[in-house]
């Protein structure tokens, strides 16, 4: 994404932000708020991303309860591309589009997990 291949573009359009909205604020606690935004922001996305790995590798391996940790993270990985596509507004087009369809895929992999043919394939584990 050119939202992090332009780290210091994104971390000036937070600052100016932050600071717009509390004039007041001092610029080491500017800095620090947009430091730790952003890391939250990124690691809560590749947090998520690692999640969603390890449940899909345990639902390959025929356990049901994996398809619900999934439902859980793929509703949080919608919830996280909504907020990055808010920290990236004022950036790049090709951004929001990347998130918006982020948030797609996730909500149609989400569909994907209630079908018939995967609840059956659950069940039955000899097939």
């Amino acid at each position: 994404m050119t939202a992090v291949a332009d780290l210091a573009g994104l971390e000036a359009r937070l600052a100016a932000t932050a600071a717009a909205s509390d004039p007041g604020a001092s610029a080491g606690l500017i800095d620090d708020g947009v430091r730790v935004t952003v890391l939250l922001v990124l690691g809560g996305a590749a947090l998520l991303v690692v999640a969603c790995a390890v449940w899909t590798v345990f639902l390959a391996l025929r356990r049901p309860w994996a398809r619900w940790a999934l439902v859980v993270t793929g509703l949080l990985a919608v919830v996280a591309a909504d907020v990055a596509q808010d920290l990236v507004t004022g950036g790049s087009d090709l951004d929001r589009i990347a998130f918006l369809a982020q948030a797609a895929l996730a909500l149609l992999a989400l569909g994907t997990l209630f079908l018939p043919s995967l609840r059956a394939w659950l069940r039955n584990p000899g097939s």
